[in-house]
Parts: structure tokens; C-alpha cells; sequence
């Protein structure tokens, strides 16, 4: 077995290796149920779901609302806000 060989199995095992481990992404996806918006704010906010589902709410679906990330002040002058 000359060790291009090799190096592909090496590879390929690492690559199954990683993905029956649940990487950090996909564990708080799963803390979110899945709800990538409720995902972002709860990382982005250090929120628990429920906290995270009712900023949502009250910003009414915005991200960029429910964590408090405020838009460039350049593109603001560019809208014209």
C-alpha cells in the first residue's frame, strides 16, 4: 500500500470520526429545537429558548432586533435613516 493510500484512509476515518460526534453548531441547534433564529439569539444573547422565542416575538422575528445589533451607520446613511 503506497501511502497515498494511506492518507486517504487516515482521512477518511477522521472524517467519520468527526461526524458522529455532535459538533458545538449542531448541539445548540438542538437545545433551539431546531429554530435557527432562536439558535442565533440565544448564542449571540446568552439567552435560554424561551427567552430567546419571546425577544423574538417582541422584535417581531428580527435577529438583528431581538440581540440589540445595530445596522452600520454608514448603510444608515445610505438608506437615508
Amino acid at each position: 500500500m503506497n501511502i497515498a493510500c494511506i492518507y486517504a484512509r487516515v482521512s477518511l476515518d477522521k472524517q467519520k470520526d468527526n461526524h458522529s460526534i455532535p459538533s458545538q453548531k449542531e448541539a445548540l441547534l438542538k437545545r433551539a429545537k431546531w429554530n435557527v433564529k432562536a439558535a442565533i439569539v440565544m448564542q449571540k444573547a446568552g439567552l435560554s429558548l424561551p427567552q430567546s422565542l419571546k425577544r423574538l416575538r417582541k422584535a417581531d422575528n428580527s435577529i438583528r432586533d431581538a440581540i440589540g445589533e445595530d445596522i452600520e451607520p454608514s448603510l444608515r446613511k445610505l438608506l437615508g435613516i
